[in-house]
């Protein structure tokens, strides 16, 4: 099973015609029956080849989703699961959060919490993927999120990868309306935006960096007069 699921993948890792013939031959469905399986090699094959696909198409995004592959995706996100698997299913996850239209949110809404979770662990590529897939699915009108682990565990990470998809969730947050920018000064984003502004170490010295950082207090600075002082 694991040989036949590592030629899949390798053929999801094609071009667009190879992955829609296999596509179109039944492919997602069975992978997303080998997201259950008991070896993590498997496992780890069926995750990376939905997310091959997802990045793909969004046509083929969302036959993955209608599946009910993201339940079991979901389900991978545990202490109890290798690295390599954890890193696979938070790729596809991410992948599988790209460009969703307001009814499609409501398919994914439930991985907010695990992406949440996902922030505080110390895996670069796990964190890089976490705040890829919570950039986005921010949703304006959803419930806030911890912008303080966000901004620790994001935006202030030492590689570009994590920090920029970090703090730019932060900035869209901020582009948002006052209750939600007031929320965010309340758990003290100024303070963390200007640590970003001045640090001169790894990826927070970037100049990409620094300019997001600078267009999320723009955001602050646009028409409260209480917020701006």
């Amino acid at each position: 099973m694991n040989e036949a699921a590592w030629a899949l993948n390798n053929v999801a890792k094609g071009t667009s015609e190879q992955k829609h013939v296999v596509i179109m031959n039944g492919a997602i469905p069975l992978f997303v029956q080998l997201l259950a399986s008991a070896s993590a090699s498997v496992k780890e094959q069926a995750l990376m080849a939905l997310g091959n696909f997802a990045a793909d198409s969004p046509s083929f995004r969302d036959l993955i989703l209608d599946h009910g592959a993201l339940h079991l995706l979901l389900s991978q996100l545990n202490k109890n699961s290798t690295r390599s698997v954890l890193r696979a299913a938070t790729r596809t996850l991410s992948n599988l959060c790209r460009g969703l239209s307001d009814a499609q949110f409501a398919q994914v809404e439930g991985a907010l919490p695990f992406i949440q979770r996902l922030l505080y662990l110390p895996n670069e590529e796990v964190l890089r993927d976490a705040c890829r897939a919570l950039c986005f699915l921010y949703d304006p009108h959803g419930p806030h999120f911890k912008v303080e682990t966000l901004i620790e565990a994001g935006a202030s990470h030492p590689s570009l990868a994590v920090s920029a998809p970090a703090l730019i969730t932060v900035a869209n947050i901020l582009s948002d309306d006052d209750i939600q920018t007031q929320f965010l000064i309340d758990r003290g984003v100024l303070r963390s935006l200007h640590h970003v502004l001045n640090s001169n170490h790894g990826s927070i010295n970037h100049a990409s960096i620094k300019a997001i950082a600078c267009q999320a207090i723009s955001n602050i600075t646009v028409e409260n007069t209480i917020q701006i002082q």
